[in-house]
């Protein structure tokens, strides 16, 4: 059998295990980001090969995420091919705590004079900061140090950082240590 074949619907259920069987109010993503197969364009591969990540902001969808790509995999079987699943379990999702977040948004309001949290959904992005918060409370937030230009991909050559936005951060995190040493935020 020709992999590039079974490899077409493989990568057709992959796309749609997001829209299938995860709910629009909780965020996931099965993204296949490389494919290879073969070394010329007159010899059909001996296989494909597949990479990709999965995210999301909970450890109950990940784990959905993970059963729907075995399941989308399978197909390759059901058409008579074979197939192999690695998985290399990245950071946990990161799970801020809720006491943290209030202290957070106190101190973003107290040292810019107004409400200053964006409480909107974010990206997809990988972060290792699951793995802190899994041991200690703690929340993540975005520091704004886009340039008059706007702002840009934290991973594109033109990236540009408005290092203002640190004095920004740095009086941010100071006054949340107050507001931590005074007892607030872990109630």
């Amino acid at each position: 059998l020709d992999p590039s074949w079974l490899m077409v619907p493989v990568l057709q259920a992959s796309h749609g295990i997001r829209w299938r069987r995860v709910s629009p109010l909780d965020g996931g993503a099965v993204s296949v980001c490389k494919v290879e197969a073969g070394t010329t364009n007159n010899v059909i591969p001996p296989y494909v090969e597949l990479q990709g990540t999965l995210r999301s902001y909970r450890d109950e969808t990940r784990e959905l995420l993970v059963d729907e790509l075995k399941r989308a995999l399978q197909i390759a079987e059901t058409l008579g091919g074979r197939m192999e699943m690695e998985l290399e379990r990245g950071e946990p999702s990161v799970m801020n705590n809720p006491g943290i977040n209030r202290v957070l948004a106190e101190a973003c309001a107290r040292v810019s004079g107004r409400p200053a949290v964006w409480s909107g959904p974010f990206g997809m992005g990988g972060e290792d900061f699951g793995l802190m918060t899994r041991k200690v409370p703690g929340a993540m937030f975005f520091l704004g140090v886009a340039g008059d230009g706007g702002p840009t991909s934290l991973h594109a050559p033109d990236f540009f950082l408005d290092e203002s936005g640190l004095v920004v951060g740095s009086a941010v995190f100071a006054e949340a240590v107050r507001l931590l040493s005074e007892g607030a935020g872990l109630a």
